[in-house]
Order: C-alpha cells, then sequence, then structure tokens
C-alpha cells in the first residue's frame, strides 16, 4: 500500500509539474513555407480556391487515400467545404473562410472537439512566376479545455511536424501548376455600350446543363422573334445573377431591333446603357472561368466595383465554327 500510495503520489507530482510547466511554455505557434512556382497567379490561386483541386495535390490526401470526403456549399471560394472521415486522418472538415482572387486564401480546420486552426494561403507574383507562401497559425487559446495543456506539449513539435507537409504539399501544388496549360493573356477594355433592347428568359440550371439550357432559351426566344417579326441586334447573351454548380441562377437574352411585349416567361425590356469593363476571351465556353478570375483581381487592382451581375456574349456561332479555340466569348462587368 505504501509503494502504491508513493507511486500515486509521484505520479500527481509529475503531473503538477507538468501543468505548471505548461503555463511557460509558448501558447502560439506559427508555421510557414514559401515556393516559386512558374505559373501565373491565377493558376496557382484556382487550384487552392477549388476544393475537388486538393486531391492532386494536398500532402493529407495522400497520407490517406481511402478516406471518405464530402463536399458542401459552393464549388470554389468563401464557403467552399469539405469534410472527411479517414483511418488515418480520423475526422474533420475544412472551410474557405476568406477568397480575395489571386492574392491569398484562408482556411478554418476544424477537428471537432479538439478545436479550429486557421491557414492562409498568399500568391505573389514575383520573375519567375508566383510565390506561393502556405502558413498555419495555431493558439491554445482556442483549444477545449481539456487539450489546453496537451496542445501547449504539442505546439513544440508542431513546426516540425507541419513544415514537413507543408513542403511537400507545395512541391506537388508546384508539379500541378507547371503541367497545366498556359492561361492565356487578358485585357481589360473599359468602354460605355449603349441601351439595347432585349428578350430575357430567367432559369436555374446545373453546370452540367447550362449549354442545354441556354440552347432551350434561346431557341424560344427566336420563336417568339419570328412570330412578333422582331430582328437580331446583336449576339446571343447570358446574364449569370448567382453562379452556384449545383443551382446557376441565369438570364439568357437576345438584342432585338425594336421594343417587343412581355409574354409568358419571356420579359421584353431595355438593357442600360453605361460604363463597363470587358475581356474578350477565345476558347471554350468552361474556360472562361479563367477570364472572370483575372477580371476579379483587375477590379481589385484598380479599385473599382461592379455594380451590377456580370454577362456574357457568345460572339462565336459554334455551329459555324468547329473549332472551340477560335470561340470568342466577350466577358462584361458594369461598372
Amino acid at each position: 500500500m505504501k509503494l502504491l500510495k508513493k507511486l500515486g503520489l509521484g505520479f500527481l507530482g509529475l503531473l503538477t509539474l507538468l501543468i505548471a510547466v505548461s503555463f511557460l511554455l509558448p501558447g502560439k505557434v506559427r508555421v510557414e513555407r514559401s515556393l516559386v512556382m512558374k505559373a501565373s497567379a491565377a493558376t496557382t490561386f484556382e487550384q487552392v480556391n477549388t476544393l475537388k483541386n486538393w486531391e492532386k495535390w494536398s500532402p493529407w490526401h495522400q497520407m490517406d487515400p481511402n478516406m471518405k470526403i464530402t463536399y458542401e456549399g459552393p464549388e470554389a471560394g468563401t464557403g467552399a467545404k469539405y469534410s472527411w472521415v479517414g483511418e488515418e486522418m480520423g475526422t474533420g472538415s475544412l472551410t474557405i473562410a476568406g477568397s480575395q482572387p489571386h492574392q491569398a486564401i484562408k482556411t478554418a480546420l476544424n477537428f471537432g472537439n479538439m478545436g479550429t486552426s486557421f491557414a492562409e494561403y498568399k500568391f505573389e507574383t514575383v520573375g519567375e512566376g508566383t510565390k506561393v507562401t502556405w502558413a498555419m497559425e495555431s493558439d491554445t487559446k482556442d483549444m477545449p479545455w481539456q487539450w489546453y495543456v496537451p496542445s501547449k506539449y504539442m505546439n513544440l513539435f508542431m513546426e516540425d511536424m507541419l513544415a514537413a507537409d507543408f513542403d511537400k504539399g507545395l512541391a506537388n501544388l508546384k508539379e500541378v501548376v507547371e503541367k497545366l496549360p498556359v492561361a492565356p493573356a487578358y485585357k481589360v477594355e473599359e468602354k460605355n455600350i449603349p441601351a439595347t433592347h432585349v428578350l430575357t428568359i430567367k432559369a436555374t440550371c446545373s453546370q452540367n446543363d447550362l449549354s442545354q439550357k441556354l440552347g432551350e432559351l434561346y431557341s424560344e426566344i427566336a420563336a417568339y422573334m419570328q412570330k412578333n417579326k422582331l430582328d437580331f441586334a446583336g449576339q446571343p447573351f447570358a446574364i449569370y445573377h448567382k453562379y452556384d454548380p449545383a443551382a446557376i441562377e441565369l438570364e439568357a437574352g437576345i438584342p432585338v431591333n425594336k421594343p417587343g411585349n412581355s409574354a409568358g416567361r419571356i420579359q421584353a425590356r431595355e438593357r442600360k446603357a453605361g460604363p463597363v469593363a470587358m475581356i474578350a476571351h477565345y476558347g471554350k465556353y468552361e474556360d472562361s472561368y479563367n477570364a472572370h478570375m483575372h477580371m476579379d483581381s483587375w477590379l481589385t487592382q484598380n479599385k473599382k466595383t461592379a455594380i451590377g451581375a456580370p454577362w456574357e456574349v457568345y460572339v462565336t456561332d459554334p455551329a459555324k465554327e468547329k473549332d472551340p479555340e477560335k470561340w470568342l466569348t466577350e466577358v462584361y462587368y458594369p461598372l
């Protein structure tokens, strides 16, 4: 009994010592790694901003390739989220808490009862390409009380533990982006557009059904035009009021030579005159995403604000031009 009592007192003394020492250990730890990649800021940013791309480069995905991943929210940008369950990685979730096009991304990494850690990714254009910096900060004050003391001791090893993961992840990201096709060089043009009579239909569809849906809407408008003796006064366009890949809220339209009358779901109205910023995109329709990303960056850098939903004008008729690389799409943002 005396031996057990001594062992118990010894253990209690050791525990008390560990707790006391923990208050002297650093409570906040920051790990940061950087790597230059021969790719544009837009290209590297997209690989981090779109969570499904993480499967190509994230070191944690490679550690537990059989873990089950569930995606929620938008496909990219603020609010995008994935949760995981795995034998090696346990359970948790990652959410994009902030996204500044081509410049910075902030993520919140939730480990359940172990609390939340925040990471940031910065994209800096340099002579050789883009310098990507990956940093994570952990603060024990944000931990649940039962993890406070253990987390203080874990902080002693965190830099070594995470640095290797960050280095591997950045190396993987570098390999991925440097193999991707070079993004086209875009030029933003500011101009004023005249008022135009248009016929439009609002609809909602998924990204996978977008081309088919637009074709149906344009056919319906064209039939109305023929019936009411209205002529084309420009190329078909689509206004994107909300772009969620699962439920895109859009408005398909065709400019006409004179005012029409609304009928059913077809709305006849005037598109207002005013200043716009425009990018000419050549290539597949789905690749116009790069033009929108470039426009977001241009607006930020030039301290300008879009005052309405963007729209795309489909200048080239794919029925006449079979080469997708020659398809011209004009991307407009009202200023």
